[in-house]
């Protein structure tokens, strides 16, 4: 594929919507910029892109189904070429050389407190987002990531 085509395909993956793969995203991860990180090997800022938007990143990122593969543009190129950007797989190789963890603010305080019923990652995923907007979070219930802990 010349330059001119590569540029084609990127107009249309990029105008005033969000890029399809991010709108196909439940959590909605900016994979524009998480890649540009990635190719520049800056593991540990492309982390924190996935923080911003994903409740413990370094986890989720390992066992990320990727469902903005499927809805990536790439896929409608003919055969000759890659595919979709394996964001999945990008996300796992994020996760392991990412060397730091990302620095995440939460709002100020609330003085209110949220039970979280179950340690799977449903209920973790929702203690991570309460402690985030200021709540004090007490987790009841089995063991921490019930199966996931298996």
């Amino acid at each position: 594929m010349d330059q001119k085509d590569l540029r084609r395909w990127e107009a249309r993956c990029i105008q005033e919507e969000p890029p399809r793969c991010q709108a196909a995203c439940p959590l909605h991860v900016d994979a524009r910029k998480f890649c540009e990180l990635m190719a520049k090997g800056r593991a540990d800022e492309a982390l924190g892109v996935l923080a911003r938007s994903m409740p413990l990143p370094r986890l989720l990122a390992r066992i990320c189904d990727a469902p903005c593969e499927a809805a990536c543009l790439r896929n409608e190129l003919d055969a000759e070429h890659d595919g979709p950007i394996r964001l999945g797989e990008l996300e796992r190789v994020c996760a392991e050389a990412a060397t730091k963890a990302p620095r995440i603010l939460p709002l100020p305080a609330k003085g209110k407190t949220a039970a979280v019923l179950g340690g799977g990652l449903a209920g973790l995923s929702a203690a991570w987002d309460l402690a985030r907007k200021g709540f004090a979070v007490t987790l009841l219930g089995p063991r921490p990531m019930g199966l996931l802990a298996a």
